[in-house]
């Protein structure tokens, strides 16, 4: 039961996007700053690579050697791919695949598709049949890009020897960011993760018109976000912090001010409160009042009294201690009768706070 007050104190989140607006033109130029993480399957490549150099020797031909320069251009455009748009190869920031290319000092051909899987059989014959438009390829670099589900493959074959043989065919993480203009994107999506007591991680995630319908992070530094009603939900920056019960409105901008998601957030906040169990007056002017400890993940109290029944003009006593449960309230009026009420609260950090409903008020004659 204590675990699940404990729980209830922190507030439960849920949020769907209600519209979404990347309607935006082009000429416009606002842009965001995508990030894509995927894994490099750089392994796969060498086997399939491997096969395909023993059938050419097999057949008296010669091995392709595997040029470092083809492979970098070759990783990282595969990388890029996952934000293709169309079949040159532009990106969405505008740029085309071809100017990578200029590095490698030598004539290259290359070619990217998507591909069903990430096994080496597949990669091997998206390969093989690449390589049979150009027969007379010595050197080449290839990779596969995999991002949630989406599988892309990109290769660049040249008809010189190799400048230079990569060896580092380790499969790693990698992490891509590309500037992509807002006209190219179709669907966003704001993402809230909880961290505790009420505080939450705003980020956002973008899908592009191109090869894949993943989502992609974008850059915390490009976004910024709004609370229609910070009493309920309040923003700091990329934090969000719970406050009562209640549903608002949470937006996203550019940094220059254009909207990109606009979403309703409902945000629910616990019912339970502390109880007062003990209020007296046993000395002159003076009341002692005790409280049920029952939320127990409390960072401390606030206690309230005031002679008017709807706590008017009340004065607030702050309890930061937690194990803190009573208090004695000094230099009060004899004879009058005072009303009380506590509530508990939570530090979610950054000089924000979480508090629990009011007690019931309860009242006492001040001796």
């Amino acid at each position: 039961m204590k675990k699940l007050i404990s729980l209830l104190l922190s507030a439960v989140m849920a949020f769907s996007v209600t519209g979404v607006y990347f309607n935006v033109y082009a000429e416009e130029a606002s842009s965001l700053t995508v990030i894509v993480t995927g894994t490099q399957a750089n392994e796969t490549v060498k086997l399939a690579l491997d096969e395909i150099n023993d059938e050419r020797l097999g057949q008296g031909g010669a091995a392709l050697e595997t040029d470092k320069q083809l492979t970098k251009v070759a990783r990282l455009a595969a990388e890029k791919a996952m934000l293709h748009v169309d079949s040159d190869f532009t990106l969405p920031s505008g740029l085309p695949f071809s100017l990578m290319l200029t590095e490698i000092n030598q004539t290259a051909f290359a070619a990217s598709a998507t591909l069903e899987n990430s096994e080496p059989e597949t990669v091997k014959e998206k390969l093989s049949e690449f390589l049979n438009m150009y027969p007379t390829a010595l050197s080449i670099g290839a990779a596969v890009f995999i991002c949630n589900d989406t599988v892309v493959f990109f290769a660049a074959c040249s008809t010189v020897p190799a400048g230079e043989i990569e060896t580092n065919f380790n499969t790693q993480i990698a992490t891509y960011r590309e500037t992509v203009l807002r006209s190219y994107l179709n669907q966003g999506i704001i993402d809230l993760t909880p961290v505790k007591n009420g505080k939450y991680i705003l980020s956002m995630r973008v899908s592009g018109s191109g090869y894949s319908d993943d989502m992609f992070d974008v850059a915390a530094s490009d976004v910024v976000y709004r609370s229609s009603n910070a009493s309920i939900f309040k923003i700091k920056g990329s934090n969000g912090y719970a406050k009562k019960t209640g549903t608002v409105t949470v937006t996203s901008y550019t940094k220059d001010g254009k909207v990109l998601i606009q979403g309703k957030l409902p945000c629910n906040a616990t019912k339970i409160s502390p109880e007062i169990t003990l209020l007296k007056s046993k000395k002159k002017k003076q009341a002692t009042v005790k409280w049920t400890k029952n939320i127990t993940n409390a960072s401390g109290y606030r206690l309230q009294y005031s002679t008017n029944k709807k706590f008017k003009n009340a004065k607030t006593v702050i309890i930061k201690k937690k194990k803190t449960v009573s208090k004695i309230i000094k230099k009060l009026k004899s004879g009058k009768k005072y009303y009380f009420r506590v509530r508990a609260y939570v530090d979610q950090g950054e000089n924000e706070k979480l508090f629990t409903p009011w007690s019931a008020k309860k009242s006492v004659k001040i001796k």
